[in-house]
């Protein structure tokens, strides 16, 4: 089928995906601007907390023998020296290995703390990143407090939990030139690549831009398919070996868009990840916007010229506004 598609404007389609990406980033921060808050969630875990920089407090907010940092350890009440309401302090049960969340005296338990059952009171997927990175700070305090002249590393912790998340959001490629049909760079291969690459381009982009989205919920089911659908499109197109390459380098940025953006949609259940997705997130589009540049203006450049009866033909030969 010969596509002839009608005179566009250019600028539409090269801004297509980062329209859509601002609409995503607008509508995601209205509903979440604590990520625009650096460290936010890390510093306020260690903060409320009050170790951070300092050794293992020694804060006992209600006076039952119990620092505030152990009472979240042990789920007794900071503030109620009696949790359980038997008569005798939660620090005194404990040093007497009574169970202060049972009242007694029938509640003899073990003086150990189980750390791998701790539970955080934090509404994420217990087996995300968040979870499991609030889970190793609490797990550290409890073992730095063995020790009255040891002092918790705050940044330290910070540090690494930072380097782990660092990596969880770190997009593998993909796509393979080995998997790609290459073809030569003869004119015509040239201009046959473009004539099924710009119709591709454009059903994709229009498909994004045509989604009927309202909230943060819409964003996460309707766009990454779409940005998924485009790439593997794409992948499909014979391409010329002189702009192979960036022609590869594109698809797996637009894949690598739909990965963070997939990472930063589920901020509900894993909000620490979302956070350190962004600025990824934030350079793949702006790889896009370059390599899309290098592609698009690789015929100008080099002299090829599209027939009217070409699919490319409209694209290029557009009147600037």
């Amino acid at each position: 089928m010969n596509l002839k598609l009608q005179k566009p404007n250019k600028r539409v389609f090269y801004f297509a995906i980062t329209i859509t990406v601002s609409l995503l980033m607008i509508i995601y921060f209205n509903e979440n601007p604590q990520l625009f808050r650096k460290k936010e969630v890390l510093e306020k875990t260690v903060t409320s907390l009050e170790i951070r920089n300092e050794s293992i407090t020694n804060i006992d907010s209600d006076n039952d023998t119990l620092y505030d940092w152990e009472e979240v350890l042990r789920k007794t009440d900071p503030n109620n020296p009696d949790t359980d309401g038997d008569g005798t302090l939660d620090g005194i049960e404990v040093a007497l290995k009574r169970d202060p969340l049972i009242p007694g005296p029938n509640d003899m338990t073990s003086d150990q703390i189980n750390t791998d059952s701790l539970e955080l009171n934090i509404e994420t997927d217990p087996d995300s990143f968040t979870s499991h990175a609030g889970q190793n700070i609490l797990t550290s305090i409890l073992e730095n407090s063995q020790d009255p002249n040891s002092v918790f590393d705050a940044e330290l912790v910070v540090s690494e939990i930072s380097k782990t998340a660092a990596a969880e959001v770190t997009y593998k490629n993909r796509y393979s030139i080995d998997n790609l049909i290459i073809l030569g760079n003869e004119e015509v291969n040239i201009k046959k690549y473009y004539n099924q690459f710009i119709p591709v381009l454009i059903s994709g982009f229009t498909e994004i831009l045509l989604l009927d989205i309202k909230t943060p919920q819409d964003m996460k089911e309707k766009v990454p398919p779409v940005y998924d659908k485009l790439s593997k499109n794409l992948f499909l197109i014979p391409v010329p070996k002189v702009i192979s390459n960036v022609h590869l380098q594109f698809i797996n940025t637009i894949d690598s868009i739909s990965f963070y953006s997939k990472i930063i949609l589920d901020e509900n259940n894993d909000p620490l990840l979302a956070y350190y997705a962004l600025p990824n997130f934030t350079k793949a589009n702006t790889n896009f916007e370059q390599l899309y540049t290098q592609i698009t203006t690789y015929p100008e450049k080099n002299g090829i010229i599209f027939g009217e009866g070409e699919p490319a033909y409209a694209f290029f030969n557009e009147t600037e506004s």
